[in-house]
Formats: C-alpha cells, sequence, structure tokens
C-alpha cells in the first residue's frame, strides 16, 4: 500500500505542478494581450474546491477560448468570468468583441471545438457557443462539482489542444 500512496502522491505533485504552469502561462498571455493593445479581463467568483483533473481541463477550454479569440475573431476586449452556484455549480463564460463565430465546423486538421466539447463531456457539464447580443462570441462552460465519473487523473492530458 505505501507504493500505491507514493505514486499518488508522486501524481498529485505533478498534477500541481502542470496547474502552476498552466496559471503562469494565462499570465504570460495577459501580458502579451496588454502589450498588443488587447485587454483581458478576468472576474473570478468560484470556489477552490475543483480537483486537479477539472482544474486542468477548465483550463484547456479557457485556453483555446482565448486563443480563437486573438487568432480568428481579432477581438480586443476578452471578459472571462467565472461563477460558483448556490447548488455548488460552476459556470465560466469567455465573451470577446470580435468577428463572432459563423460557423460551428471546423477546418481540416483544427480540432479545437471538438476538444473543448470532449473537456467539458469529461467535466460531466456543456459547452455552448455562440454570438453574443452586444457582438462578438460567447462561449460558456457549466458543470457540477464534486467531480464525476467523467473526470479523472487517468484523462487529463491525453487530448492536446
Amino acid at each position: 500500500m505505501g507504493l500505491l500512496a507514493q505514486t499518488f502522491t508522486r501524481m498529485t505533485d505533478e498534477l500541481h505542478k502542470l496547474y502552476r504552469s498552466l496559471e503562469e502561462k494565462v499570465r504570460q498571455k495577459t501580458l502579451r494581450l496588454q502589450e498588443a493593445n488587447r485587454m483581458l479581463k478576468v472576474l473570478y467568483n468560484c470556489s477552490q474546491a475543483l480537483d486537479a483533473a477539472q482544474q486542468v481541463h477548465l483550463l484547456q477550454i479557457i485556453r483555446e477560448a482565448l486563443l480563437n479569440a486573438i487568432k480568428h475573431a481579432q477581438a480586443t476586449t476578452i471578459v472571462v468570468s467565472c461563477h460558483t452556484q448556490p447548488d455548488g455549480g460552476h459556470c465560466v463564460d469567455i465573451r470577446d468583441d470580435g468577428r463572432g463565430i459563423g460557423s460551428h465546423e471546423e477546418p481540416a486538421g483544427h480540432y479545437g471545438l471538438n476538444i473543448m466539447h470532449e473537456r467539458a463531456e469529461r467535466l460531466g457539464g456543456t459547452l455552448s457557443i455562440g454570438s453574443h447580443p452586444e457582438g462578438g462570441t460567447r462561449v460558456s462552460v457549466c458543470f457540477s462539482a464534486p467531480a464525476t465519473a467523467h473526470s479523472s487523473t487517468n484523462d487529463i492530458n491525453d487530448k492536446e489542444e
């Protein structure tokens, strides 16, 4: 049993390192956005009750939405908001002021939107992508906490964006 506990501890440590690395990448991306006269605003009102697998899936969904807003929509303002609902569920919205999304069909060789949907399913939640009434695109992911059977440490890195 000691070997199993040690392995679990090492895996947990590695997941925390990965999470901190992703946080640093988001911080670096934010600085680059500011230098390019783009604004990223993060409104964070979520509990810290997410396990490592949930954190990674959620960060990758947010990362892909941010990259899409920058690369494809030419957004100048991106707002990421996170809130925990009274029932303990979590919702994250990513809104931008870009060109909007014309089609949900991905070109050959592009898998970002599909992977975002897969990650939302692994969180036991839903992902919606559409036009925002004020213009631009809105990406929303909502899921329940605690983790469901869909979210496990075994499936964190099986898809790379």
